[in-house]
């Protein structure tokens, strides 16, 4: 029967009465403060009670006490030993932190081997930053002969249970072909996990290959939005990407403005060709002071390598197991795992260690502690937390797919298994047999190209598509189509996708209507003709296809294939910015704005430009900031006007920037500042911008807020008085 959890007056109790379990959490208690005064010093005298009864936990926290200089005094070598007390008894993280106290040499000799002996460990038992240390010491060769396929065994291992990095470094694997075939498809694959847990790196190369094509269909709106999350994040390479994809109006309005935005973000990390693109077509240069001081990246295609900087730091977080209180009477039932971990106060940097409760806790990754067979007493009031509780030691031995959800597991090792069974056997039949009905055709090639419980083979899966397009299935069609049309599994021939992609869209396949529109569009695969292309944008874009509404919004707007009509237009880009996108959200604002094709509306346009601005469209930012000073669809707020003003500025918005120096310099709803109208006019007036070079050539002549100088003050008055190219 399972007792009630103890209270601190039973934990304190058993722990005075000699009881390590209870030793252990009491000194959590009291390094956290919960229910008793917070006290490194007592934590650690009870932490050293519970570790020297053997208890391996306890010595896992004394460890962690003398890394971090808690209670004690700091000593690395004192940790190091208590954690190879713990490690040696099994205790997970115990092991992987004496492995990064070799690998550093903290504490003791730096000694790759042995680093390499506890990394090896604990990463055999499921760590996710031991898995990642190891490939890193593989790939790179630190301590051991460099082995590519061991590094693509751990990576792959880590990239499973969601390590962002391992996920990354994996695609570059595949990319490169190092330790696996090399596999743009499956680079893809990869980066795209990573993309979609935040990297930058990856988002920028996965833009990279939906542009050129590799690994994936060539799609440029799949490009512009992996460009755009890499250059929102500040990376240099894809805010380069984005300004030519402006520059160049692909997938979006032309806009030599947000172009030269984006130029401007990548030039002021030292981006050498977005500076180049700048001071030749747009007569800005970049002053060494106004870069960010950042490294200047390499080309996308080198950037990402990975570096010894990506070496996981370990984290610091306690456990404590829920003690049980012996009765006099009846046998004391036994130790139990916590539910949910606690982190130490501001350690990042420093060893795992665990305990059960986390009340006031930063964030950080947590790691698990493996459960002993007799920990099974239930915590049930314990505060919230990511750790679930981990499998015991027989459960550890069944498949990972039946594991608790947020349990670490032993990595299944299905890529490896899909790459062996690849591979014939002398004599077998490579060719699959095909059935016959068009849709189990369809789905197989699709299941082929997805790499979805058989391993990707993009040949195979163009055969799969060809036999079911032969019988008139729409969407494999379209998918043969595709893959004539980029060279996938196929050899790349336009007359053969513009006719499989001309059969799909005629059966009414909305991407193949699309892909058809664009074809005539650019006069490419099929000849070149407006009408066509507006009529195939029509029949997609009625079906809800989001980039035909957008595309044929543009082509009513601008009387392409179509009588101009501004009405047609709003319509379209209405339907497509409720959709989502991004770019028609901005010019459905437009239309409302100045009652293009639809009535005038201050209040449509307003809530239009925050969907924009939100986004970080910078002119739907300036516009917002416009309808909030006047009061226009929004009530009149002087401080949000201020606030996306300095967001468009703060992306080289040159009307924002030359809004802040009026604002500034006339003290309209803030603080008269010179000196700040003097920074946002010189920003505007270095772009160009008439009136922000005449108002700071005032400011020279009258001394405000910059020192006064007359060959300053007709430099820029001069500049304002020539006809801006």
């Amino acid at each position: 029967m399972k007792k009630d959890k103890p209270s601190l007056a039973d934990i304190m109790k058993a722990a005075e009465e000699g009881n390590p379990v209870a030793q252990n959490n009491l000194g959590v208690r009291y390094l956290t403060g919960n229910g008793v005064p917070q006290s490194d010093t007592e934590a650690f005298r009870w932490f050293l009670k519970a570790a020297e009864q053997n208890d391996t936990k306890a010595m896992f926290n004394i460890g962690w006490m003398y890394q971090a200089g808690k209670g004690v005094s700091k000593d690395s070598a004192e940790a190091a030993r208590w954690y190879q007390k713990a490690a040696e008894q099994g205790h997970v993280n115990a092991q992987y932190n004496l492995g990064l106290m070799y690998y550093d040499g903290e504490g003791v000799p730096q000694n790759f081997d042995e680093a390499l002996r506890w990394y090896l460990k604990a990463a055999e038992e499921g760590n996710i930053d031991a898995q990642f240390n190891l490939a890193e010491m593989y790939h790179k060769g630190e301590g051991i002969a460099q082995n590519y396929p061991e590094a693509v065994k751990w990576y792959r291992k880590a990239a499973a249970q969601g390590d962002v990095d391992a996920q990354f470094n994996l695609g570059q694997m595949y990319q490169s072909g190092e330790g696996v075939a090399q596999d743009p498809a499956k680079a893809a694959k990869w980066f795209r996990k990573a993309a979609e847990q935040g990297s930058p790196e990856a988002q920028a190369l996965l833009g990279m290959m939906y542009k050129e094509g590799k690994g994936v269909p060539q799609n440029d709106a799949e490009s512009v939005k992996w460009f755009r999350k890499a250059a929102e994040q500040g990376h240099a390479d894809a805010q380069f990407e984005m300004g030519d994809i402006y520059q160049e109006g692909v997938f979006v309005p032309q806009d030599d403005e947000i172009a030269m935005e984006w130029y401007e973000k990548a030039a002021r990390q030292g981006h050498v060709g977005a500076r180049n693109i700048l001071k030749v077509m747009y007569h800005v240069e970049i002053s060494p002071e106004e870069e960010s001081g950042e490294k200047p990246p390499e080309e996308i295609s080198s950037s990402m390598e990975a570096s010894a900087d990506q070496r996981k730091s370990s984290e610091s977080i306690f456990e404590e197991p829920v003690l049980s209180i012996e009765a006099p009477t009846e046998t004391p039932e036994e130790e139990t795992t916590p539910e949910k971990p606690l982190e130490a106060p501001d350690t990042r940097g420093l060893p795992n260690l665990f305990q059960e409760e986390a009340a006031s806790a930063p964030a950080g990754d947590l790691q698990r502690e493996p459960v002993e067979e007799e920990q099974k007493e239930e915590v049930t009031s314990a505060p919230t937390g990511d750790l679930q509780r981990e499998p015991a030691e027989e459960e550890q031995n069944e498949e990972a797919a039946s594991a608790p959800t947020g349990d670490l597991q032993r990595e299944p090792v299905e890529e490896e298994q899909k790459e062996q069974a690849a591979i014939p056997f002398p004599g077998e039949e490579t060719e699959p047999s095909l059935p016959e009905d068009p849709e189990t055709l369809y789905l197989k090639g699709l299941e082929t190209l997805q790499a979805e419980g058989v391993e990707q083979d993009l040949g195979e899966a163009a055969k799969f598509f060809l036999e079911a397009a032969k019988q008139g299935h729409a969407k494999a069609q379209y998918e043969l189509g595709v893959m004539y049309k980029e060279g996938l599994g196929v050899q790349k021939n336009v007359e053969e996708a513009a006719q499989w992609l001309l059969k799909a869209a005629q059966q009414g396949e909305s991407n193949a209507q699309f892909l058809v529109a664009e074809m005539h569009q650019g006069g490419t695969e099929l000849p070149q003709s407006d009408e066509e292309a507006a009529r195939w944008y029509l029949k997609a874009a009625e079906q809800g296809h989001e980039r035909a509404q957008y595309n044929l919004a543009i082509m009513y707007r601008e009387g392409l294939g179509v009588a101009q009509d501004d009405a047609q237009a709003a319509q379209w880009f209405l339907k497509a910015a409720e959709s989502g996108v991004l770019a028609a959200q901005f010019n459905i604002a437009e239309m409302y704005q100045y009652g293009n094709g639809v009535e005038q509306s201050d209040a449509e346009a307003a809530k239009w430009y925050l969907k924009a601005a939100e986004r970080g469209i910078a002119s739907a930012q300036y516009a917002l900031g416009v309808k909030y000073f006047y009061g226009e669809g929004v009530p009149q707020d002087f401080n949000e006007a201020e606030k996306w003003y300095r967001k468009a500025a703060e992306q080289g918005h040159l009307d924002a920037q030359n809004w802040l120096g009026d604002i500034y310099q006339d003290g309209i709803f803030v603080k008269q500042d010179f000196a700040e109208a003097a920074k946002w006019y010189l920003k505007a007036a270095e772009q160009g911008h008439e009136k922000a070079q005449y108002s700071l050539g005032i400011m020279y002549r009258k001394g405000l807020g910059v020192s006064r100088n007359e060959e300053e003050a007709a430099k820029w008055i001069a500049l304002s008085m020539q006809k801006k190219k």
